[in-house]
């Protein structure tokens, strides 16, 4: 989507635009920390009664590739779908370390109640 990220898309941007107009539909503003343009109205204390009713709709995010979406009515009208937004897996690395260590059970004689500790 580089009309909206240009050449750095990343999921957690995706959301929080999906989320802010997602506000901007319901609530007709942008709370004050979210990104906004000049000619967008921000939210005041007059719009926290909708901002809270919404508020957990704006928490919870729909699976977009849901295989089975069958007793998920409630999930897809009380949360954010965002089917634009996809992880950017491309740019996440995860790295994996594992260790290999023997446990050995040696008696403890200061416990009286556990006899028997693994170190």
């Amino acid at each position: 989507m580089p009309e909206k990220f240009g050449e750095m898309y990343s999921y957690s941007a995706c959301l929080v635009n999906c989320r802010m107009n997602s506000m901007k539909s319901l609530c007709k503003c942008t709370p004050y920390y979210m990104p906004s343009d000049a000619h967008e109205r921000v939210c005041t204390i007059h719009d926290l009664q909708c901002l809270n009713k919404y508020k957990e709709k704006l928490t919870y995010i729909y699976p977009v590739n849901a295989l089975d979406s069958d007793g998920m009515d409630w999930e897809l009208q009380n949360s954010l779908y965002c089917p634009d937004c996809l992880p950017d897996c491309e740019l996440t690395h995860h790295r994996v370390q594992s260790f290999k260590t023997s446990l050995t059970i040696e008696e403890n004689h200061k416990n009286k109640a556990y006899p028997y500790s693994i170190l």
